[in-house]
């Protein structure tokens, strides 16, 4: 799984200001928090089943989908904003993901040792290993030989079909039916609310130049990432809400992605 990450972190830039930054950042912690009050007050899930849930909500298929999309929408000068989205806030919405859920399901224990625990799971989740070595060789100006670059891009490719066929086989396991309501409602979440508060924040509160918050929303407005499956069966919870919001935002996303294109554009 550390292949996954570690091509696109590599090429890793810094396109855009801490102020943009912190507009996207704010929109996605808003979802997960409301993700998290919905599933338990509405849904009444047990806590971890909660943030489970909100996370399926949360995290965006910045690579597979985001990147392609806003490539062929605003050409190749968008890849910088883009890529430092990618960047940062893929290891940060993970990194508070994995915590989230490390305190909520304590056990008894006390918060310090909670988070050291929470330390050592994030530590020594291979997602955050690519991550975190893409940036860290960003950052450094190293660059692959041709042969380890190329042995890195084909794994990456290789996993992610992989982690898909997961979740067609988690499909056949649990049925949409099974959880429809939720995996709706987390759905609404990703594609309307998520791109409509960065609109908001990034133009209104951060008053940031349209032609880079176009890269920012668009991106939120992508559907739920695979990650967000992968996530749910390590933790073991709203493995179904999950599963179905993947499939739910990505056949979805073809009409929502259109819209946000068009409303952009005016």
């Amino acid at each position: 799984m550390p292949a996954v990450p570690f091509p696109a972190h590599q090429r890793f830039p810094l396109g855009l200001q801490p102020r943009h930054h912190r507009a996207l950042l704010c929109r996605a912690l808003v979802c997960f928090a409301l993700g998290i009050f919905i599933a338990i007050k509405f849904f009444r899930t047990r806590p971890g089943e909660g943030v489970s849930a909100a996370f399926s909500g949360t995290f965006t298929n910045t690579v597979l989908v985001g990147l392609p999309i806003i490539q062929r929408a605003y050409g190749p000068e968008a890849l910088p904003v883009t890529l430092s989205i990618i960047g940062l806030h893929g290891a940060i919405l993970l990194t508070i993901g994995m915590v989230t859920m490390e305190l909520v399901r304590r056990d008894g224990q006390s918060p310090g040792k909670t988070l050291i625990v929470a330390a050592k799971r994030v530590g020594s989740n291979p997602l955050i290993w690519g991550i975190a070595a893409g940036m860290i060789a960003s950052f450094a100006g190293l660059t692959l030989i041709e042969p380890a670059e190329a042995f890195f891009v084909m794994m990456s490719r290789a996993v992610v079909p992989a982690a898909l066929f997961g979740v067609g086989g988690a499909l056949n396991e649990y049925k949409l039916s099974d959880s429809w309501k939720h995996a709706m409602v987390a759905s609404s979440i990703k594609l309307i609310l998520h791109p409509a508060i960065a609109y908001v924040l990034m133009i209104w509160v951060f008053h940031v130049d349209m032609a880079i918050a176009r890269y920012g929303i668009l991106l939120a407005a992508m559907p739920v990432g695979v990650n967000a499956y992968i996530f749910a069966t390590y933790y073991n919870r709203s493995v179904s809400v999950a599963t179905n919001t993947v499939l739910i935002t990505t056949v979805a996303s073809a009409i929502t992605i259109s819209g946000w294109l068009y409303l952009l554009s005016l």
